[in-house]
């Protein structure tokens, strides 16, 4: 306590200069001179963390006001003071401290009036030394399109701004490295695939503290499309026209075929082809087919294919098979002519495909091939037909075949054949004359236009007739004549008249061997277009009577077509047999009635 005062007080009037006779008094204790205070520190006691250079400091303050000398020092040598100072914030700057180290502070202020002092320790205790600090990279970590060549970077600093030695590495390989102060570092990475996904691996470390600081980032690199918005369009029956937009980043597309359906992988169907535009016509395709496509995106920089492909398909049109158009005669006819010779069949192709036809004809159960051709267009075809008559009252079947080179048509026509009877009779002369041994040669003659016959056939009879003698009124004698046997109408041949001879006077048989019995022998059948000269009359040799071995009359059948009329006739001429096969004694100037197929009873008159 301080010293002790006392205190009295008297009034005093100024007009008579008096003083009171009473006054009041009080008493006080003055204050102690008292030392300087510290107020809270910066950094505070006991603090952790603390960099290794920093100012420590602290407030002094003197209540009286006094002066006063104050100094600080830490225990790392480092110090501050001064003398006579005022009130305030007293500091010491402090570096080069060791990391992680607890320091103590040492503070004294002595009062200048009373020479009291405040002193006091602190402390606090220093950060450990930082390892190396990464930075945002760029491209920033999970980006994603990137190219397949580009500069990747990262901030590398040290809190301490001490060397730091780095590398950094890519996860395809490539990899840089370096030793200096913090800032960016960089590595150029290239030669990259697209649609993958890739690390950066990144490594720091301190030198100070020997720490190193680790990390990894990744990006993703453009995006390799499929192809987009295919189809496949038929035109027509052989070609299929492909259409497609290419993946993104693509610059080819490659596409193959199948013409079964289900997922393949790349290469395990026909090639279309690596394509850098976006359109293709598929040509040379079967009709009605479906075609199978699978399409690539494919890179030609980085080498890279999509793993996955865009599927589509498309049909070609189907095949119109070949038809039939007409056949002549009609299918399921009836009392046809009696040969091949006007049979014919229009065929057609809606295409126009060159068409194959094959023919087989005949009865049933002895069909033979009638016609056997490639390479035709549409139209009409005749076949080549075994020559002669078509037996009478019988029904023919005609198996056809017709392919266009990519479907059949198998169709069966039929048509019944009429009788050899009811036809009517036209008149024309032949002429005959032996040529050589096994030839006769006819000669057309009166009303026979050579160039209205478009076909003819001659078919060879043999047939054994009984020779009689009949008594001929005019001549006033007997006369040859030919019987061809007993029956329900006996018919009497006289070689010289254009008549039947149905009475024979005075009748005689003849004892010369022949036969009454008629025997008719088949002779391989002569057919052809080319007998006659077409205008005026015309020669024709052809082979006659090689397989006859009996004596008789050799009956050749002549039959033709006749364009003005559309009609078949029918004549017979007779040939006398003298007992060789190569032989024949040939009636000259024989008057021939012809047998055509019109209306009327058909009978062999005479000559």
């Amino acid at each position: 306590m301080g010293e002790h005062w006392y205190y009295r007080a008297w009034s005093f009037n100024t007009v008579d200069s008096s003083w009171s006779i009473s006054y009041a008094q009080d008493e006080a204790w003055t204050l102690n001179n008292t030392a300087p205070i510290f107020g809270t520190p910066n950094p505070s006691n006991n603090s952790a963390n603390q960099p290794v250079s920093l100012t420590w400091q602290i407030p002094i303050t003197d209540t009286q006001g006094d002066t006063f000398d104050w100094t600080i020092q830490c225990t790392n040598g480092q110090h501050n003071q001064a003398t006579g100072a005022t009130n305030g914030t007293k500091s010491v700057s402090l570096s080069g401290l060791a990391y992680n180290t607890g320091y103590l502070v040492y503070v004294n202020a002595t009062d200048a009036g009373s020479g009291q002092y405040t002193r006091r320790w602190y402390h606090f205790q220093t950060i450990a030394n930082q390892p190396a600090v990464f930075g945002t990279p760029t491209p920033t970590n999970g980006s994603t399109d990137q190219n397949l060549a580009f500069s990747w970077s990262i901030n590398i600093t040290d809190p301490e701004l001490e060397s730091i030695s780095w590398t950094i590495q890519c996860s395809n390989g490539q990899s840089t490295s370096g030793g200096a102060g913090g800032g960016p570092k960089s590595i150029s990475v290239g030669g990259l695939i697209l649609s993958s996904t890739y690390k950066i691996w990144v490594n720091a470390s301190d030198a100070g503290s020997g720490q190193t600081t680790r990390a990894w980032y990744t990006f993703d690199t453009k995006l390799l499309g499929l192809p987009t918005g295919a189809t496949a369009t038929a035109v027509g029956r052989f070609q299929i026209n492909v259409g497609w937009t290419k993946g993104t980043n693509a610059d080819r597309t490659v596409i193959e075929w199948r013409t079964t359906d289900g997922p393949w992988s790349r290469g395990a169907g026909n090639s279309l082809g690596n394509f850098t535009g976006t359109t293709f016509s598929h040509t040379g395709r079967d009709p009605g087919t479906t075609y199978y496509y699978r399409a690539w995106g494919y890179n030609s920089t980085s080498h890279q294919y999509t793993p996955t492909s865009t599927y589509f398909n498309g049909t070609t049109l189907t095949n119109t098979p070949a038809n039939i158009v007409s056949a002549i005669p009609d299918n399921n006819t009836e009392n046809v002519s009696l040969t091949y010779h006007d049979y014919s069949i229009t065929i057609n192709d809606a295409e126009g495909d060159h068409m194959s036809l094959i023919m087989r004809a005949g009865p049933l159960g002895h069909l033979v091939e009638v016609y056997n051709r490639t390479g035709l267009l549409n139209g009409t075809y005749v076949p080549t037909v075994p020559s002669g008559i078509i037996p009478e009252n019988t029904t023919i079947y005609i198996l056809i075949l017709l392919y266009d080179g990519y479907n059949w048509t198998n169709e069966t026509y039929w048509f019944k054949t009429g009788n050899l009877i009811n036809v009517s009779f036209d008149l024309i002369y032949l002429n005959s004359t032996k040529t050589g041994y096994n030839f006769i040669s006819l000669l057309w003659d009166e009303g026979v236009n050579a160039s209205d016959i478009a076909e003819m056939l001659i078919v060879t009879y043999h047939v054994t007739l009984e020779r009689v003698e009949y008594w001929d009124q005019a001549l006033q004698e007997y006369a040859p004549a030919y019987y061809d046997g007993p029956g329900s109408v006996e018919h009497f041949y006289h070689p010289g008249d254009v008549m039947l001879i149905t009475v024979l006077a005075n009748k005689t048989v003849n004892d010369s061997g022949f036969s009454p019995t008629m025997a008719w022998e088949d002779i391989p059948i002569v057919r052809g277009t080319n007998w006659f000269g077409r205008t005026g009359t015309a020669t024709t040799a052809f082979a006659l009577g090689e397989n006859l071995t009996d004596a008789g009359i050799n009956w050749t059948q002549l039959i033709w077509y006749r364009a003005s009329s559309q009609n078949y006739s029918v004549a017979f001429l007779p040939g006398y047999g003298a007992g060789s096969p190569h032989n024949f004694a040939i009636m000259t100037g024989v008057a021939v009635f012809v047998a055509t197929n019109e209306a009327g009873t058909f009978m062999m008159f005479g000559w």
